[in-house]
């Protein structure tokens, strides 16, 4: 059913491209009737009979031999005949994505792996829109070792969007990625690189590849975190943090440089520099959502842990009245407050425990 899906996917997509009218004379191809007429057949002779009468009309008709090959692929056909039918097709030299995406599906059914990805590479060469976002299932049983390395022929762009899709299924390989000559051909590339430095225990080459990438290109940061990264592998956790405040001194409301040093503060004199930092600019810093919910959390934390009781109960009060509050930041309110003052939360939840729990949304243990 799967394969069905696909093969209607992308001859749908063909004809959106402009393919709906080629072939013998230029006659309009009827994908759909053709398409049907091969799904519902029995037999190896029904096939080749469609196949024949269909191509007496429509001759130079790609996906008529592609269609037919992977029915007669689900009819346990001889491999000899189904990639015969493929071949026919690759001659007639389709000149857009989807019939080598097909023929790739094909070969790889047959164990053809070096051949399903020629297609498959061919594939974005014509269309790369249409080839990334063609079968991630097609992807994900391509993806290997062979797959980046053949895919170090293809331009700088695609290959790195391939080693990337490769990486998140678990296939990364440092060697090949670091052998790679065009690292610097966009601003993007440098964090593939450097994982594969960090992979390899090589913090040192990341700072020095930083400083060509930074020389190329100037206005970006993208090597700040990378940089920041390498030191704490060299043991050099205290640079970081007081390069960290140097750049918050420089621009006080920056979310990221903020967050950044916020996160490195411990102890109670830490927890006393965030409390200062909150109070004073914390309102303004442009923090994302995701850092503004991190830090809502270290304050609840620091003021905990320096025994601001009033403060304490201030903040649990303003977070409990505040309907914008996620229900991950309350259930952590709940969970600090139930470790920093047991008796006084006991005391509230039993008072209150079934507002909190229409709050989060279940229910809340006051044990």
């Amino acid at each position: 059913v799967r394969s069905v899906a696909c093969g209607v996917v992308l001859i749908s997509s063909a004809l959106a491209f402009g393919w709906n009218r080629y072939g013998y004379q230029g006659m309009p191809v009827q994908y759909s009737a053709f398409a049907n007429q091969i799904d519902a057949a029995q037999e190896e002779r029904e096939v080749e009979e469609l196949l024949l009468n269909y191509k007496l009309m429509h001759p130079l008709d790609v996906f008529a031999d592609l269609l037919s090959a992977r029915k007669l692929a689900e009819l346990n056909t001889p491999r000899e005949r189904v990639l015969s039918r493929v071949n026919s097709a690759m001659n007639l030299q389709p000149h857009f994505a989807q019939p080598h995406l097909l023929a790739s599906q094909i070969l790889l059914r047959y164990g053809a792996t070096e051949q399903a990805l020629g297609e498959y590479f061919r594939a974005f060469a014509k269309n790369e829109h249409v080839a990334w976002t063609f079968s991630l299932a097609h992807f994900e049983t391509l993806a290997s070792p062979l797959m980046a390395m053949r895919a170090t022929g293809l331009p700088p762009k695609l290959r790195y969007g391939i080693w990337n899709r490769l990486r998140s299924n678990g296939i990364f390989i440092p060697e090949i990625i670091l052998a790679d000559e065009d690292w610097l051909a966009a601003p993007e590339f440098i964090k593939l690189r450097s994982e594969a430095y960090f992979r390899s225990e090589e913090p040192e080459s990341v700072l020095s590849d930083c400083q060509a990438w930074t020389a190329q290109y100037p206005g970006l940061q993208h090597c700040r975190g990378l940089r920041f990264r390498a030191l704490e592998q060299l043991g050099e956790s205290e640079q970081v943090t007081i390069e960290l405040r140097n750049l918050l001194n420089l621009d006080r409301l920056d979310g990221d440089v903020a967050w950044a040093y916020l996160s490195r503060l411990k102890g109670k004199q830490g927890c006393k520099e965030i409390l200062d930092i909150i109070d004073l600019e914390g309102s303004l810093i442009r923090f994302d959502p995701s850092q503004s919910l991190l830090v809502k959390k270290r304050v609840i934390d620091c003021v905990a842990k320096l025994d601001y009781r009033n403060r304490f109960d201030n903040l649990v009060e303003s977070y409990l009245s505040d309907t914008a509050a996620s229900d991950e930041l309350l259930q952590y309110v709940f969970m600090v407050w139930k470790q920093y003052r047991p008796r006084g939360f006991g005391a509230a939840c039993r008072v209150d425990k079934e507002k909190w729990g229409e709050l989060i949304g279940k229910e809340v243990s006051c044990d």
